[in-house]
């Protein structure tokens, strides 16, 4: 994984600092979203049936992880 400088401020030193952090973070994985897309296409047009099958199960993973957090869906988890 690439180093990202994420300049990370607490409210102290600034509001701005987080908002900002929060869209570099955002444009990175967008990014990478669009690489990832593309790849998909590129496996698919070659027929690499297996290599497609094994993202999809990494990218089912990492959707319930992209979920945002709520009171309600947390008290569910608890029991």
């Amino acid at each position: 994984m690439p180093f990202l400088p994420l300049n990370v401020r607490s409210k102290a030193h600034g509001g701005g600092a987080m908002i900002d952090n929060r869209t570099q973070v955002f444009d990175v994985a967008m990014k990478n979203a669009r690489t990832i897309e593309a790849c998909l296409d590129r496996l698919a047009m070659m027929g690499a049936d297996r290599e497609l099958k094994m993202i999809a199960g990494r990218l089912s993973r990492l959707t319930s992880r992209a979920a945002p957090f709520s009171e309600e869906a947390m008290g569910a988890r608890r029991g």
